[in-house]
């Protein structure tokens, strides 16, 4: 089985958002899909997907950031920072009050995504990395 069959197979629904004119339609899957990665999503082969546990208010934003990556930015340096900057401000026009601690989920998963791909060995962390030290640029101590 290939990888767009498992994640056909763990889909649980399908959604839609409407971003600056284009509907973007993505799966809801198992959180079994990627059980060492909390809050996961992904883009492959043109099919956007993201972990049920992610709360349902944060999953456009989550889902515009893959999507801007991997189909504005392609192959371009610099694109995981520049799909950061569209999902914050897509948090910030519709969760403002939130932003603060959606800026610390996202440093939580750019973290986790790190340590996994480090794990795995011969992936690349450097667009990651960007990200990361972007938004901790963003984040308010209390």
């Amino acid at each position: 089985m290939n990888i767009r069959e498992v994640i056909e197979r763990k889909t649980i629904s399908v959604e839609e958002i409407l971003y600056l004119g284009q509907k973007i339609e993505y799966s809801v899957v198992s959180r079994d899909l990627q059980p060492s990665l909390p809050g996961f999503l992904g883009f492959f082969e043109g099919m956007l997907f993201i972990s049920e546990d992610v709360p349902m208010r944060w999953r456009a934003p989550q889902v515009i950031h893959e999507y801007v990556e991997y189909t504005h930015f392609t192959n371009v340096k610099g694109r995981c920072v520049a799909a950061t900057k569209a999902e914050l401000a897509f948090v910030a026009s519709y969760l403002p009050e939130e932003l603060q601690q959606y800026i610390r989920m996202r440093i939580d998963l750019f973290k986790n995504l790190i340590t996994l791909y480090e794990s795995a060995g011969g992936v690349s962390t450097e667009e990651l990395r960007g990200s990361l030290a972007y938004l901790e640029t963003l984040t308010v101590t209390d």
